[in-house]
């Protein structure tokens, strides 16, 4: 089932990066490696401008504890973000378990300098 699941985001990745500009996608793919831990992450996203200047993300989490790649999912990240002026940004994020259900939602405002 796990192998399954990596295949299908993996294949839904790559359709989505073939056809991104049509639906006006943003996708993209990250691999970590926690040293000490000995752990590797990997995460598939996708973020899609909306109107309003409010950009929304959806990222998949996977991990392997064993320091292969035998991966398993973690989770997933909704996220929704608002520029307010050049340098603040207001942001809502929302944690989802390996099954599906919300486990956190954090809202908060950052400021670049």
């Amino acid at each position: 089932m796990k192998k399954l699941m990596i295949a299908a985001v993996l294949a839904a990745t790559f359709t989505t990066t073939a056809n991104a500009e049509m639906f006006g996608l943003s996708p993209y793919v990250g691999v970590e490696r926690e040293y000490d831990a000995k752990v590797n992450n990997l995460y598939v996203g996708v973020s899609r401008e909306l109107p309003w200047g409010i950009t929304a993300t959806g990222q998949v989490n996977m991990h392997d504890t064993t320091g292969g790649l035998d991966l398993s999912l973690e989770g997933a990240d909704i996220n929704l973000s608002k520029a307010i002026g050049s340098n603040i940004s207001a942001y809502a994020n929302t944690d989802l378990s390996s099954k599906w259900k919300r486990t956190e939602t954090t809202i908060g405002i950052k400021i670049s300098f």
